[in-house]
Formats: structure tokens, sequence, C-alpha cells
């Protein structure tokens, strides 16, 4: 079983010297855990120990690696059955064969097919990336292809396969530092073969007439040294080999059976004369487990197939898939074609590029770098406004391609018109259609009109170059003074004891995504908001959240001036909630207790860490530590444990003590993966081991984001109850649901008992329940998973 953090670091000798290139042992631990690090980079661990370790973290199929130089494939390394479980990690190598007994055309054309049957998609070049040779008994032959080969198909991984192990050495002699694969020991052979590989350091293809036998054979290789093995089952009927790759596969991650923990080799056609079902067949093992595809021959109308579907597999389905930030021409477009933007979602972009391409008007697509996120997501996180467009816009090259200033963006930024406009003052910017469906449409005609405005007037603006203001501060001494974890849970315990433990209530309804909040702040009326800071306070909010979104205009205006109308008529500190470090600096320096408010948010992201670290080290006051990565949402609670401990660490670099940061871990709505409040939970039950002291805080209503308006309570109240079982000390709630709040402020334990035994896995009888117990029972098993989510489940 992988070992966590926590196991690696008690083998570690804790001097937290940093010559592993780490701050701590623990990150260290952490980041050898995740597969980020290696363990060799101690040196102060014992050699057997570093073996086991090693060994223990080793995925359940091991990982092969072919190749060399640029052209680097690795096989097997996966450690789940199914891609939904986490992702499959290395894709299979898909090829053909070639033959000595082969004339030399037909030779000539398979390697001519491999040159021409290349595809890009999503950036990504899809092609053939191995090739079986077989040696039928001609030595001479034998070695003069493999040299073609190597220099006509460079990047094409080799399966070398011969009954002589002389001229095997001759072929690897050929293929210098490139590394191929050899096939195959057998029964037969097994002793010169696995010899023959110790002492060449290639990868060894083991052969068996069974499972039975490729064990048997497999035993022998580990008991001789060799690790590097690929398997070829020796399947003799379909049925068998589909049986055999499941079988593989299982026993190496559901029982840990190591002498089936490798590759797969297989070649459909062993099964079929039909070029239809071998490519069928072909296929299917794509998603069962073949790490190595053999195919009779090329054809370019299956291979398409097969290469996008290996891609769309092998894609991790937690992450978007992305196209590179830039210009994409499209219909030959010249200096007074169409300029678009767009996010660089591939979907959208492929959605959008097809249409554009329907229209048959020439255009100039600009694609923003929005982390994979969608048009509408992208904006609400900060990554798709007038102050992250505009700057793309200067600096991509755009300006010296078109003599016109015109950039049609989506309809559905139709918000950031005026504001792209003051950051943009040479160009005029155009709102697209909201649908992809309306672009052709909307593209023609507005080319039309384009392309007589620059018949009357031609208009060339000066190139403007971006003057980005960097920021120097100077480093905080750390304040922080270490305290063990004993010390913390008992002190966290204590507390709880004390205090009936409750949850720090922050209102979350003073948002500008409100019509009600958001007029207000429009108009400057100071009046609703006022009055919803004092319901908050009478309703027993301990913080007010101020939300105020991205706040790109005005935004050094906006935020002292919302903070000073809730400090006229409220006295309990606020938290700012913004994207914009300006606006956050800004806001917090209005407020009459700065050193009280929260800072909610900074993430790992240097250019939001570097203004707001050493502000809030400055003021005194505390911080929430958002756990949002390079590239958005993470995976699981090990991500999380990995990011935590970064960007904790930083913000003790710049004198910010954990007892002043608060993580948030981000909660997920169930509507998009129940999984992930699954890892969030088990997330904060290690938190204090990682990074003892710090505070947790969640945005609650995020778990119910998407559901019907009158069940979202029922989610709020029972996930709110799931996190008590880990200390939660904050969430960022409705102020206005009476029992959420009561539940916070520990008003209702028996409710919150029964959750914990239901989290807890202990037998509840369903009749003795009340409606109210049942109502909680159901939602539980809901949050955890166990039951799936509809609409209904209080009806079921």
């Amino acid at each position: 079983m992988a070992l966590t953090g926590i196991q690696i670091l008690k083998y570690l000798p804790k001097t937290n010297c940093k010559e592993c290139g780490f701050s701590t042992c623990m990150a260290f631990a952490m980041k050898v855990a995740s597969g980020q690090a290696e363990i060799d980079a101690c040196p102060y661990i014992d050699p057997k120990i570093k073996e086991e370790i090693a060994e223990a973290l080793a995925p359940p199929i091991r990982k092969v690696e072919l190749g060399g130089g640029n052209y680097v494939y690795f096989l097997g390394g996966e450690s789940v059955l199914f891609r939904h479980d986490k992702r499959f990690e290395n894709p299979p190598l898909i090829g053909t064969l070639i033959s000595t007994n082969m004339k030399d055309e037909e030779i000539s054309r398979r390697i001519g097919l491999y040159k021409k049957l290349q595809w890009e998609r999503v950036g990504t070049i899809l092609r053939l990336d191995t090739l079986f040779l077989q040696d039928e008994g001609s030595e001479e032959r034998f070695i003069e292809i493999v040299k073609k080969v190597r220099n006509e198909l460079p990047w094409v991984a080799l399966v070398l396969a011969s009954s002589d192990v002389g001229t095997l050495k001759k072929a690897i002699e050929i293929c210098n530092n490139f590394k191929p694969l050899i096939y195959g020991a057998n029964s037969q052979n097994f002793e010169d073969f696995a010899n023959f590989s110790l002492s060449t350091k290639v990868p060894l293809t083991i052969i068996g007439e069974s499972l039975d036998e490729v064990c048997s054979l497999s035993e022998k290789a580990f008991k001789k040294g060799l690790k590097e093995l690929v398997l070829d089952p020796g399947s003799q009927v379909l049925r068998e080999l589909f049986e055999d790759l499941v079988i593989i596969r299982k026993s190496a991650i559901k029982s840990r059976f190591k002498l089936l923990g490798f590759p797969v080799i297989t070649f459909p056609y062993r099964y079929t004369d039909s070029d239809l079902l071998e490519i069928l067949i072909a296929s299917m093992i794509i998603c069962k487990y073949g790490s190595i595809i053999i195919l009779s021959d090329l054809k370019p109308e299956a291979l398409f197939n097969l290469l996008i579907e290996r891609m769309n597999i092998y894609t991790d389905p937690q992450k978007p898939m992305v196209v590179e930030e830039g210009i994409y021409p499209i219909n030959g477009p010249d200096e007074n074609s169409l300029v678009a933007i767009t996010c660089n979602f591939a979907l959208t972009y492929f959605i959008v590029s097809g249409e554009i391409e329907a229209s048959r008007v020439p255009t100039w697509l600009l694609i923003k770098d929005t982390d994979g996120l969608s048009v509408l997501t992208a904006w609400a996180a900060g990554k798709f406004g007038a102050d992250t467009i505009a700057p793309f816009v200067k600096k991509c090259g755009i300006e010296e391609k078109v003599k016109h200033r015109n950039l049609i963006i989506p309809g559905y930024l139709a918000g950031i018109k005026g504001e792209l406009e003051d950051e943009l003052p040479d160009w005029k910017i155009i709102v697209g259609p909201r649908e992809a469906s309306g672009i052709p449409s909307f593209f023609k005609k507005f080319y039309e009109e384009l392309k007589e405005e620059l018949k009357k007037e031609e208009k060339v603006s000066e190139k403007r170059e971006i003057k980005e203001e960097k920021k120097t501060f100077e480093k905080i001494e750390i304040l922080k003074e270490e305290k063990t974890i004993k010390e913390k849970k008992e002190k966290l315990e204590k507390e709880k004891e004390e205090s009936g433990y409750k949850v720090i209530c922050i209102a979350e309804n003073i948002n500008i995504m409100s019509k009600r909040i958001g007029k207000a702040i429009k108009e400057r009326n100071p009046q609703p908001i006022q009055q919803m800071a004092k319901d908050g306070v009478k309703l027993g909010a301990d913080y007010l959240d101020l939300n105020i979104g991205p706040a790109k205009k005005d935004a050094l205006e906006l935020a002292p001036w919302i903070v000073k109308i809730v400090e006229e008529v409220v006295d309990i500190p606020i938290s700012l909630d913004t994207t914009n470090p300006e606006a956050m600096i800004a806001g917090i320096k209005a407020s009459k207790q700065p050193s009280k408010a929260l800072i909610n948010s900074v993430t790992i992201h240097k250019d939001k860490l570097d203004k707001l670290a050493p502000f809030a080290a400055e003021i005194g006051c505390d911080v929430v530590a958002l756990l949002w990565g390079e590239k958005g949402l993470l995976r699981d609670a090990n991500e999380r444990a990995d990011l935590a401990l970064d960007l904790v660490n930083k913000l003790n670099e710049y004198g910010i003590p954990n007892e002043k940061i608060w993580v948030d871990p981000v909660l997920t709505p169930i509507t998009l993966d129940v999984q992930q409040i699954k890892e969030v939970l088990k997330f904060l039950s290690i938190l204090q081991e990682i990074t003892p002291g710090v505070k947790t805080i969640v945005g609650l209503s995020n778990v119910s984001n998407g559901v019907a308006s009158h069940l979202r309570p029922y989610l709020n109240r029972v996930m709110l109850m799931m996190l008590m079982k880990y200390n939660l000390y904050s969430a960022i709630l409705d102020i206005y649901d009476k029992e959420l709040v009561e539940i916070a402020k520990g008003k209702h334990p028996e409710w919150v008992s029964l959750v914990h035994k239901i989290m807890d896995g202990e037998k509840i009888d369903i009749q003795s329940l009340s409606s109210k117990e049942l109502e909680i029972y159901k939602t539980v098993k809901v949050l955890t998973g166990e039951i799936i989510f509809s609409e209904s489940w209080l009806e079921v």
C-alpha cells in the first residue's frame, strides 16, 4: 500500500536541514508521497530504508521507460482500475509491425505512412509512436531495417523481436541511448534473455502460454533483479485476452500482486482476419489496460479514431482540456479581417473555431489562457475580465496583424464592455452572440460593415506597450514560535470543551452577485447594505463577508466605501472578499479595526501572494489561504495537503504565524462531484498534523450551489455538521437560515452526534428516527456518496 506523507516522515531525520531542497522534512515527505520528489534527495536515510520506501511508493503497475532524448515514453505507472477514480497515467503506444520477410516496397510504404499519418488536435500531435520489428532469421536484413527506422523515424519507440541474443545486441548498439523493448523471453530461452536484459539494462517482454506461466517467469525475473518488464499473456482467443487484461490489472491494483504488476503488449490481429474487427479490438484494449498495441497494417480512417480515443481516455477527467494561448488564423485572415477572443477551454475553442470556419469569414481568433475554464467561469474566477484581456491583446501581437481596432468578445461578457474599452482606449469593443450557433450570421454581417468602414477611413493605431508596475517588499522575519502537534491538538480539544464548540459564523449575504446588493453597490446606495449588516449582527454573525467580486472598475474607491458604510452601523469584524489585491489593500486600510479584519483570500499565485502577504503581516490581520492551485481545482486530499504545506510555509516566511491563517480547502457543489466533498473531509482530518495551529474556513453554501432553493438548507445544515467532526473553525454561511446558525452556535448537539455516528459507520435504527432525524440521515448518505444525489433524495 502506498505510503502517506506522515508515514514517510517517520523515517526522515526531522532536522529541517533543507538539503533536499524543501523547507521542512514534512514538506519533503508530502512531496515524496505525491510523486513530486524522490526519496533519494534526502542524504541521511539508510539505503535499505530508501529502497523499501521506493518500493512501497511504486505504482501497482510498474512504470517502464522506452526511448530517450526528446522522445521518452512510459508504459504502465497505473494505480486505478477506472479512469474516474483518478486518471489513467500513460497512454498505450500504437503502431504496426515490419518483418524481415517483407519486400523493400512494403517496408518503405509503412515507414512512409508513419511520416504521413499525423494530425494536430488541441495543440497535440497525434501520430503512431511504436514499431514492432520482427527478425525471421535474417540478421543482416534485420540490422538494416533497424538502421533505416532509426534514421527515418527518430521519434518511434522500437520493439525488437528476435530469437538470437547476438542479433539483438547488434540492434541495441544501433539504437545507442534510445532504449528499445526486447521481445521476448519464454520458458525455453528465459535465462539467456534475462541475463541479456540485465547486462544491457533494456526492458524485457515475458511471453507465457497462460497467466500461470507468466507469473512463474515474472517471479524468476524478480529474483534476478529485473523490474522493467512487459507481459504478453499469450491469450489464445479474444475472450481470454480481455479476461487476462482485466485479471492482470485487478490483481496488481486490488490485491497488490506484484508478479502481474507490469504493462501488457497486445496484438489485436491475432484474434481476427477482419480489418474492422481488429480496430474494434484495439479500441477496447485502449480502454481496458493494454500498454502497447501492435496492428497488422495502417488504415488512416481507423487510426485517426484510435488516436482520438486514446487522447480522450488518457486525459485527466478532473482537469479541463486546454489549447495553447495565442493567435489562431481561421479562413486565411489578413490585415482587414475580424478579430475575436475567447477562452482556452478546448471544448469552447473547437465549437467557436468550427462555427467561424463554417461562416467562411477570415478571422484572427485570440485564445486567452484561462486555466481551461469556460467563459463565465473564467470571468467569475477573475481570469477573463478586462484587466486580463487588455494586457493580452496588447502583447499578443494582434495589433501588428490588423489595420483596424475592433474586437469581438463573447456575448456572455457584455458586462465588461465598458471596462474593456477603458483598458483598451484605441479599440472598439463589439459584443458578439451569446451562443456559438449565432456566430456565422453575426460575423458575416459585421465583416461586411467592417469592410465598408475600412474603405471610408483607414485607421492605424500606435502600438502601446504594457508597463507593469513591480513592487518590491522586504521579507519580514518569521514571528511564529513553533508548537508541537500534541499541544495544538490539546488546545483545540480544551477550547472545544470549554466553549461547547461553536463555529464562527461569517455572514455571506452582502454579495455583489445578489440583485439587491449589486444594485446598491452600483448606485452607491448604502441603505440596503447597512440594513443587511445590522440584520447579520442581530442574527448572530461573528464576521460580515463583504464580497465585491473582481472589482475591476473603480476598485480603489469601491472597497473603502463599502467597508466604511458597514462599519458606520456595526462593530463586528469584516471579511473583505475580492480577487483584486489592490482593492483588498485599499479596503482593509479604510477599516476602523484593520488588525481584526480578514483578508479573503490569498492563493499560491505569486502576483497575488507577493502583494497581500506582506500587507497582512504589516497590519497583523488574519488571512484566508485558499487552496486553489496553479491549474485550478485540486483533485484530492493529498493535493490539498501538498498545497496547504507550500502556501502556509510561504505565509510563514512573510511573518504570518499559523494562528492567523484560515485554510479554505474549497468545498464544491454536490452536483459537480461528491468525491470532492469526501476529499475535503479527508483533508480536514489530517490538516492539524501537517500545519498545526491553522484555522479552517469553508464557503458552506457552495455545496448546494445549483440545487433547487428550497432544498439547499438541508444540504448546508448537514454539511456543516459533517465538517464539525473535524473541528471546523468558521463557515461563510447564509445568516438568514436560523436553524443553520443554531447548529453553528452549538444548540443542536443531538443532531451533530447523529451525523457523526452515521459518518463513523455505526448502525442506525432508521425506524426509531424522527422525521427530522430521518431527513438528516438521508442527507448524510447523499453527501457521502452512499446514495446517488437527485433532488428527490428526501422522498426516497
